[in-house]
């Protein structure tokens, strides 16, 4: 019982999975006298068990073959419990003859062993194994008092690893050179990264409200008619998706995505944008040098093509007016005797009352 709860009150205590592991190995080592004890974790690409830590001492050849060593699932003291997913007991390690430690903790004195399996989410994470020196006597109420201890640690590790799990995606995303912020199901805006925060400051006297009032205030200020965006963000079926915007002088490509929880609850939307600007602007030039080089090149085939002043007047018209997408085009003749310019010909669409004004 003192075991129990020695052990339980370390767990409890323990801030992070190393005081987790480092606390249970070595209150329970010492709780029940055993002499050594060390913990191995799944390692996904070999599919085997590696080890990790230690606590206790056998002799400095089984150290160096503890820490090289490697169990797959089925394999030794540790790899039993794996398989097993139960706590794996030998009265005589001399008859673990799949054990590669076995012989040399044999020759160092040890006599009995035990492992335990550490399982998070439904699977086996990693294993706690300890040696004795003398016969252990692994009665009905020590079992279940090893079992408690497992699942007591097991279930801090799950909960430590979730922890561990979130500060590093809050890390990446306060990291990230994304721009990033999400808001409720009330629309209010709850959380906005640095790079968001820093882009807006940057175009802050374009803004509605001051980056630094952002938080808690509802993105209907962004918006001239926010009945459509409530009523767009209001289901996820209608996301994710995209919109370029332009604010003061720069332009936003946004992304909106629906942000779900695991019970599948929609719990708001989340935006990232990407600044767009210089790239909008490069796009334009080229295609203002591609339609430049299109117009030239009519202009020559047709210019080519005329045989008459006229033709030529007639074909420099249509073709710079159809390269551009203009609608009317009009040649003006220099008269030399009134020093003026006259109307000669045009090409294109406009109304009559325009191209009588224009003739005349």
């Amino acid at each position: 019982v003192r075991a129990m709860v020695e052990t339980s009150n370390a767990i409890v205590r323990a801030n992070s999975i190393e005081e987790v592991i480092r606390a249970t190995l070595d209150t329970l080592r010492k709780a029940y006298g055993w002499s050594y004890g060390s913990y191995w974790t799944v390692d996904p690409a070999e599919h085997a068990l590696v080890f990790a830590f230690e606590s206790g001492r056998v002799d400095d050849e089984f150290l160096r073959l503890t820490r090289s060593s490697r169990f797959r699932e089925g394999e030794g003291l540790n790899g039993r419990a794996w398989q097993t997913r139960e706590i794996f007991f030998v009265d005589d390690l001399a008859k673990l003859h799949d054990c590669c430690r076995a012989p040399l903790a044999t020759r160092a004195g040890i006599k009995a062993g035990v492992a335990l399996p550490l399982i998070a989410d439904g699977q086996v994470v990693g294993t706690l194994d300890f040696f004795a020196t003398r016969s252990v006597d692994l009665s009905p109420d020590r079992l279940e008092l090893l079992r408690t201890v497992s699942l007591l640690a097991s279930d801090k590790l799950a909960k430590l690893s979730k922890q561990d799990d979130l500060t590093r995606i809050k890390q990446m995303v306060e990291n990230a050179p994304v721009n990033l912020m999400f808001a409720g199901l009330d629309l209010k805006i709850q959380y906005m990264n640095p790079e968001a925060e820093k882009t807006l400051r940057a175009i802050e006297a374009h803004l509605p409200v001051r980056v630094d009032q952002m938080i808690g205030e509802s993105i209907d200020v962004f918006h001239k008619a926010p009945e459509h965006q409530r009523k767009l963000l209001a289901d996820p079926r209608n996301l994710p998706r995209k919109a370029t915007i332009s604010v003061g002088p720069e332009y936003f490509e946004l992304l909106v995505s629906a942000m779900i929880d695991p019970a599948g609850r929609y719990l708001g939307p989340m935006i990232t944008w990407e600044v767009v600007t210089k790239q909008l602007k490069a796009k334009a030039r080229e295609e203002e040098m591609a339609a430049n080089t299109t117009a030239v090149n009519q202009l020559l085939l047709a210019l080519g093509r005329a045989h008459e002043p006229r033709e030529v007047i007639t074909s420099a018209l249509s073709a710079v007016r159809d390269a551009f997408g203009w609608q009317y085009g009009s040649y003006w003749e220099v008269n030399q005797a009134e020093h003026a310019l006259r109307f000669s010909q045009d090409s294109g669409t406009v109304s009559e009352e325009f191209r009588r004004t224009t003739a005349d």
